[in-house]
């Protein structure tokens, strides 16, 4: 990198990137902390593009079959108590009629 050369643009120059400077050879070191971030450069096109590359799951498995198996117990319950509201309301209409009683 030649320094403190003029800008041919007008578009002004990168100094700095997120306040990091470049060192004495003009280098800005970008390192990964996952295995899963590929950083690419063009120079042709003064393109640098970063990319994840994969995805570490947050649950295996066991976890996951876990996790299904408490939704649809979940599911079941919403079901059985859906029934229970269903019947509850068949007796206390019942109730009511028997009673006489009008609104419930």
């Amino acid at each position: 990198m030649v320094k403190n050369c003029p800008d041919p643009t007008g578009f002004g120059v990168i100094k700095t990137v997120n306040f990091v400077s470049p060192d004495e050879d003009g280098n800005i070191q970008l390192e990964s902390l996952t295995p899963c971030l590929d950083i690419d450069t063009d120079a042709s096109t003064h393109r640098l593009t970063i990319t994840e590359t994969c995805c570490d799951p947050c649950c295996g498995c066991e976890e996951l079959q876990e996790l299904e198996q408490s939704i649809a117990d979940l599911r079941q319950s919403t079901v059985d108590i859906r029934l229970f509201q269903q019947k509850l309301e068949s007796a206390l209409n019942q109730l009511a009629t028997s009673l006489n009683i009008t609104g419930v």
